[in-house]
């Protein structure tokens, strides 16, 4: 599947990639650059509140998007060293992201970038009972939007 989305024979992946270790190593790697990439992105927004909700939905989306590859990371001690070093680089960012809107006096001045992740944990998986795919999509949809805003409202200056 992997090299199929990549648009190459699996021969050609597993000579590019010698162990399989190898290969999600260079997944984690390009997701963090995408990563990255976003972090920049939100550091130029214009209003700082806005960077943050926006940082909030990012990191509630890959939380509902790829619990599979979190369980990966946690099955594999190498993987989850390597994250935690991209991490470590990215930590600075998200940072600065935070104080960026708690200057503007519109994030509470309390909260670290660490929280976010916490607070958005609980996010809406699945309604149960066997829904059809697309009123689960609906759903999931309508109850993340709903838990973003009420995290966001949560992180505001003046709500605690």
């Amino acid at each position: 599947m992997i090299a199929a989305d990549a648009g190459v024979a699996v021969g050609t992946l597993c000579r590019h990639f010698v162990t399989k270790e190898d290969l999600l190593e260079e997944v984690l790697r390009a997701g963090f650059e995408v990563l990255k990439d976003f972090l920049q992105t939100l550091l130029r927004e214009a209003d700082a509140w806005v960077g943050v909700k926006r940082l909030m939905r990012y990191i509630a989306k890959k939380q509902v998007s790829d619990q599979a590859f979190t369980d990966l990371l946690a099955a594999k001690p190498a993987l989850r060293n390597t994250a935690m070093n991209f991490k470590r680089e990215l930590g600075p960012m998200f940072a600065q992201i935070i104080s960026r809107a708690q200057n503007s006096g519109k994030l509470r001045c309390d909260l670290v970038a660490g929280d976010l992740p916490m607070l958005l944990r609980g996010l809406p998986t699945d309604p149960g009972g066997g829904s059809s795919a697309r009123t689960l999509r609906r759903h999931i949809a309508a109850r993340f939007e709903r838990a973003i805003e009420v995290g966001a409202r949560g992180v505001r200056k003046g709500s605690g």
